[in-house]
């Protein structure tokens, strides 16, 4: 490190970005070598790439081995000057140099998920580099010289909430009739549930509101409704696939609260033998529509 004619680093004014957000900062360069640098220009590179790793195993015992199938993918790459240097070259001395980026809007957040050894994640990075003349012709080649480029710094990004009083759509779930039996043979009647997730969207720090309509037209009785959020994430890497579920929420309503999960003393008469009986008609739409919220952790 001492050795090296000249040292490059990046510094952001944040910790963290939204996509779409405008990035600021300043990249430092410091030339030592006493007769200067060559250099056309001094870029400012920002890349995001998505990565995956699927682990396998094939025998048993002493015939066992692992397996590992990646796939990268690169979803971004901006390689901007930030100064030109028109004699294409940078006299000894610390230089400063301000930038300001924009994102793209559409990019995935910064993410990484582990199911042991397999893994999956989105993951930018943020850097500076020189470009030096070279080639044939006055072409300017690329980078190859690591003391051109500063070390690849990490550049977190989350996604972008949604502004505040819009809701993007729900997820309705249909009324759900389960019939509920004794012993294989008897039956007891039904319970029906409606649920629906007041959004499909969700970003960290989020409320997620379920509503719910319940019934229980069954002589069995109920504890409660519970309701839980799940995350799923899955990933895919030369054929192979991986899914790693996890619990985000729970929520639990209990049928104190709930007259109409209490149960009949006996079937309706019409019950039986009546193929029009309909028990999610009227008595459903008038059971109370309830509200169960989930927190959303950042």
């Amino acid at each position: 490190m001492g050795n090296q004619p000249l040292t490059i680093a990046v510094a952001t004014d944040q910790s963290y970005y939204e996509s779409g957000a405008t990035i600021t900062g300043r990249v430092y360069l410091s030339v030592k070598d006493p007769k200067g640098i060559d250099a056309k220009s001094l870029n400012l590179l920002i890349e995001g790439e998505e990565r995956t790793k699927i682990h396998r195993t094939s025998g048993t015992g002493e015939n066992r081995r692992d397996h590992y199938h990646r796939s990268n993918c690169a979803i971004l790459k901006l390689d901007t000057p930030l100064a030109n240097f028109g004699n294409g070259y940078i006299k000894p001395g610390q230089y400063e140099f301000p930038f300001i980026s924009t994102l793209p809007s559409n990019i995935p957040p910064t993410m990484r998920e582990n199911d042991f050894e397999s893994h999956c994640e989105v993951r930018y990075s943020i850097g500076a580099h020189l470009v030096q003349p070279g080639g044939a012709g006055g072409l300017f080649s690329s980078i190859t010289k690591s003391w051109l480029r500063a070390s690849p710094k990490e550049l977190n990004i989350i996604g972008k909430p949604q502004p505040a009083g819009v809701i993007a759509g729900g997820i309705k779930l249909p009324p759900e009739t389960e019939s509920i039996n004794y012993c294989c043979c008897f039956n007891r009647g039904t319970m029906t549930l409606e649920s629906e997730l007041e959004r499909a969207i969700l970003s960290p720090g989020d409320a997620a509101n379920v509503f719910l309509r319940c019934r229980n037209d069954s002589t069995t009785p109920a504890f409660g409704v519970q309701a839980h959020l799940r995350e799923t994430v899955t990933w895919r890497a030369y054929g192979h696939q991986e899914t790693k579920s996890r619990l985000i929420g729970q929520q639990f309503l209990s049928a104190d609260s709930c007259p109409e999960l209490s149960p009949l003393m006996r079937l309706p008469q019409k019950y039986f033998g009546d193929a029009s009986y309909n028990p999610l008609g009227d008595a459903l739409n008038r059971s109370q529509r309830r509200n169960l919220s989930f927190f959303v952790s950042r």
